[in-house]
């Protein structure tokens, strides 16, 4: 498994670049993404354990329990997943208090994407060895990938309590800690895992990450082109640094990274979107809508995609395509409150506001602090008064204008018509 860097936002969701809340599609959360099951730092995590075949094996252990955990991990080796679950169950069995067991079958639940079930058996291992700083990270990285930021940022406090020289516990509190919000921490954290492990293009990604959202955009470029430096043959880093500079502006420069990543793996979902993202970025609306539509063929589930090409098509006019795409977008990840915001507007557009209301009112529930989403909602719900007001009795109290209709004209004074040249589009 090739060491990568994490790319954004899930999304929002484990180890990618904070979701920004007026939701634009380049910052969108790895869940959207829907491109692994697990944090890359998880899965780098596996890759560097200290421990596996080898150290139980040579373990004093010596009962049939203990030999059915040493073959689990042969089994995990040979990447038999199932294989090394039954194996390592089968040893719980007859043994609850052996940790061996507990890590092999918690890490052939991260490898298979089974994050709650890892957690419930790293807890297992970290109740019969507390003293184990590896579990500890592993336990972080997992509750990264289940979005329980706190519990990540404890596990992997607790692991560098125990260990300051696990550079992956560093990176995985890092990753934590920009989720949380708290960017300078999480840069001195990925800091001191770069000085540990300076070949780690994944640290410097991590980074990057943080100080793109500090507000560095030349030291985040520089790290995300370390990490291109240090692992040029994988789209992940190619991608990640299309991130960076679709982030400060420069859509021509993520048109070419997105591209390197293209080229490096066509399959690859994040490179298409992140080219999309550029491409509407530049104005580039039907090529926009093209890479989305390559995505889509790789992945009809990819929730970014069709979010993309729902905005590509809002911007070219095509409003009741763009429905579709923001519809299906939905479907497959309704946690993204921007998507819920670009199919309320397009259909605010279309003089649907009652539909229109309901979508901005949907985006607050999964983002209370939307200040774009309560705007819009005010201006839908006020538009569905004036609509009605036409339909209701009207009663003439001396005036020019019925006493309804000058009342709904003091409440909407000022209401402005939305205009598709001077609005911000979801993806700015």
């Amino acid at each position: 498994m090739a060491e990568t860097t994490p790319s954004r936002g899930p999304h929002g969701k484990q180890g990618s670049p904070v979701s920004s809340r007026s939701g634009s599609p380049s910052r969108v959360s790895s869940k959207m993404k829907r491109h692994a099951s697990a944090p890359q730092a998880l899965e780098t995590t596996l890759m560097k354990s200290p421990s596996g075949v080898g150290s139980v094996i040579g373990s004093p252990l010596s009962d049939a329990a203990a030999s059915l955990a040493s073959t689990g991990w042969l089994r995990l080796k040979q990447n038999d997943l199932s294989g090394s679950m039954f194996l390592s169950t089968e040893a719980l069995k007859q043994d609850s208090t052996l940790s061996p067991a507990w890590r092999c079958r918690a890490q052939a639940n991260l490898l298979s994407g089974n994050l709650e079930a890892a957690i419930r058996d790293l807890s297992g291992a970290l109740k019969v060895d507390p003293g184990s700083s590896r579990d500890w990270q592993l336990r972080a990285a997992a509750k990264l990938g289940v979005g329980d930021m706190q519990g990540a940022l404890a596990d992997s406090s607790q692991s560098v309590a125990l260990n300051s020289y696990k550079a992956d516990a560093w990176s995985t509190r890092s990753l934590a800690r920009i989720q949380l919000h708290d960017f300078k921490a999480a840069e001195a954290d990925s800091t001191r895992a770069i000085d540990l492990d300076p070949r780690s293009a994944m640290y410097w990604g991590v980074r990057a990450n943080a100080r793109i959202n500090m507000g560095d955009t030349l030291g985040a470029l520089a790290d995300g082109s370390q990490a291109v430096k240090l692992a040029s043959g994988s789209s992940a880093v190619w991608n990640h640094r299309a991130d960076m500079r679709l982030r400060s502006g420069d859509h021509l420069g993520a048109m070419r990274d997105a591209t390197q990543a293209i080229r490096k793996n066509p399959r690859d979902l994040e490179g298409w979107c992140w080219r999309a993202s550029a491409k509407i970025s530049g104005g580039d609306f039907p090529g926009a809508v093209e890479d989305c539509s390559s995505a889509i063929k790789v992945d009809k589930a990819c929730a970014w995609a069709w979010a993309i090409r729902g905005d590509a098509r809002h911007r070219l006019g095509d409003w009741s395509g763009a429905i579709a795409d923001f519809s299906e977008s939905l479907c497959h990840d309704a946690s993204q409150a921007w998507v819920w915001i670009a199919r309320g507007r397009t259909r605010f557009q279309k003089g649907l506001y009652s539909e229109a209301a309901e979508d901005f009112a949907a985006a607050l529930e999964g983002d209370p602090e939307s200040e774009e989403a309560m705007h819009w909602l005010q201006k839908a719900q006020s538009q569905v008064l004036v609509k009605k007001a036409w339909t209701l009795p009207l009663i003439q109290l001396g005036g020019s204008m019925p006493v309804t209709l000058q009342a709904l004209s003091k409440s909407s004074k000022g209401l402005e018509r939305f205009d598709t040249k001077s609005s911000q589009s979801p993806s700015k």
